[in-house]
């Protein structure tokens, strides 16, 4: 049954104790870490109950996913802010990936890496054509910013659309793009990390849950903030990026540095200093 106008889900089983679930859709492995910090949480605040995460509605858009939130069919997504998302639903305002979302790298098709050495400038970047997903709330900004960007609205589809030339590069995050070019490699042999190059925008990723949802954002918050004093955050962010952030080598790389016209006025500067040296 739902407990209010809360969205937590209670299973009640005889002789066992009242536990809760949260329901989240987004069940790729690209977010893994993001469902292991949701889990520290409900376990940094168990004194209020036990509560679990439960995956629902696997494979759906992130439209599809923000519309299930909205209608109090699944509870918590975690999302880059907007204006637009900061408005229709409640943030918890605090970055889990450290400002990580916000540095980018380029997936690439191989014969391209020559062309890609050769950027200098964001002006000579700009000739080259970006592949995005339609329903990313980050497309308006590349394409303020100046790219001429190809969207789909499948985020599976956008690799073969990379190899088959149908756009010049695909920018991920930091913790994406060696995790996928793992995954797809296989189909599409000649995806590589293009080695020179990075984007960055500011691009904080927080919990988010309906409006009403006072009661899981106020949960969350609490267990944020046990699981920074007590170092728990940090152990889990470098558990899951560690290794990865030492295969990027940003300080090698010309970094060329965009606009967010969506940020909303406010929004804290992500603290980088768990992986980032300051330049």
């Amino acid at each position: 049954m739902r407990w209010g106008a809360v969205g937590l889900l209670w299973l009640c089983l005889p002789g066992v104790v009242e536990a809760c679930v949260v329901r989240y859709f987004q069940t790729e492995a690209r977010y893994a870490y993001r469902t292991a910090v949701l889990q520290l949480l409900l376990e940094k605040t168990a004194d209020e109950g036990p509560c679990a995460p439960q995956p629902v509605f696997a494979g759906v858009t992130q439209d599809r996913g923000l519309a299930l939130l909205q209608e109090g069919r699944v509870d918590v997504a975690t999302l880059p802010t907007t204006m637009e998302r900061e408005r229709a639903l409640r943030a918890v305002r605090f970055d889990i990936l450290a400002g990580l979302l916000g540095y980018r790298v380029l997936l690439i098709d191989q014969h391209q890496l020559p062309a890609f050495a050769r950027v200098t400038t964001l002006a000579e970047l700009r000739h080259f054509s970006l592949g995005f997903g339609s329903q990313w709330a980050d497309l308006p900004l590349l394409q303020a910013n100046g790219f001429d960007v190809v969207s789909a609205p499948h985020y599976e589809s956008l690799f073969g659309m990379l190899v088959r030339g149908r756009f010049d590069a695909f920018p991920r995050g930091l913790n994406e793009a060696w995790l996928e070019l793992k995954e797809q490699q296989a189909r599409f042999p000649t995806l590589t990390v293009e080695p020179t190059l990075a984007l960055y925008y500011p691009w904080p990723v927080y919990f988010f849950v309906a409006r009403d949802n006072t009661a899981l954002a106020e949960r969350l918050q609490r267990g944020l903030q046990r699981a920074l004093t007590d170092g728990s955050l940090k152990a889990l962010f470098l558990q899951y990026h560690g290794s990865l952030l030492r295969q990027v080598q940003l300080d090698k790389r010309r970094l060329f540095r965009l606009n967010n016209p969506g940020l909303p006025p406010g929004t804290p500067v992500p603290d980088t200093h768990w992986w980032l040296s300051p330049h």
